[in-house]
């Protein structure tokens, strides 16, 4: 083989590796959502953006069933007095009291497990649950509401928003379940429910209450079952 051969051979091989991992990479790239949703439920509004990249769980080239993971940002926006529950382990303990918040203001970082499912060319439904991440904001004010309706003053009146989320029933977590409407190449709307799970953190709270119960756990929660509706952006 003379040096002009080799030479010509060594640029088809340069060129056919540059073909291949512009073609992965092209690959690498497919399939990824970004979307923007908004969540309305009684007395709270959650804005979302999150971004998802979705793979085939099947080898063929029409599979219907898509799983994906991605990232969500949440954030959390009511107005005053909005109910939360104390979380209590102790089922002697649990009662309906409740605490009322000046405002709830929580910003939420997770990561997410996604399902997607074409049920024809352009209509899908599609699923997905936060896994684990954090979440913060600015303290508020909070005061003990009781079953017969009376205000209590709490003894710490200062709540945070629970820094780790956790799947596992922890911290402030956002799951969806909504129909997708692909209207051209790249664009989808979305219509569905959300089931949200704020959560506030006091510090070594001490409190009785109405059955007279001493009290000791510093976890308070609200959940929350609204619409969601939004755009995705399909590349």
């Amino acid at each position: 083989m003379t040096k002009k051969n080799i030479i010509s051979v060594a640029i088809l091989l340069i060129a056919s590796m540059n073909s291949n991992a512009q073609s992965k990479s092209k690959s690498i790239l497919r399939n990824w959502d970004y979307g923007f949703t908004n969540m309305i439920s009684t007395g709270m509004y959650t804005p979302c953006l999150d971004i998802k990249q979705y793979f085939n769980l099947s080898k063929k080239k029409n599979t219907k069933l898509q799983l994906g993971f991605g990232v969500r940002f949440t954030h959390t926006i009511s107005g005053y007095c909005m109910p939360y529950y104390n979380i209590v382990t102790d089922k002697a303990a649990a009662n309906l009291d409740t605490f009322g918040l000046d405002k709830t203001r929580i910003n939420s970082l997770n990561t997410l497990l996604a399902l997607h499912y074409r049920i024809i060319s352009k209509l899908n439904v599609e699923a997905n649950i936060d896994i684990v991440g954090l979440a913060f904001g600015a303290s508020q004010n909070a005061f003990l509401r009781k079953q017969d309706g009376s205000d209590s003053t709490f003894v710490t009146a200062i709540g945070s928003p629970a820094s780790t989320n956790t799947i596992s029933s922890k911290g402030n977590l956002n799951n969806e379940i909504f129909f997708s409407y692909k209207f051209n190449p790249h664009w989808k709307a979305k219509l569905g429910a959300s089931y949200l799970w704020s959560e506030y953190n006091f510090a070594n709270p001490t409190y009785k209450n109405t059955s007279g119960a001493v009290i000791t756990n510093d976890r308070i929660r609200n959940t929350s079952i609204g619409v969601n509706f939004g755009m995705i952006y399909h590349f």
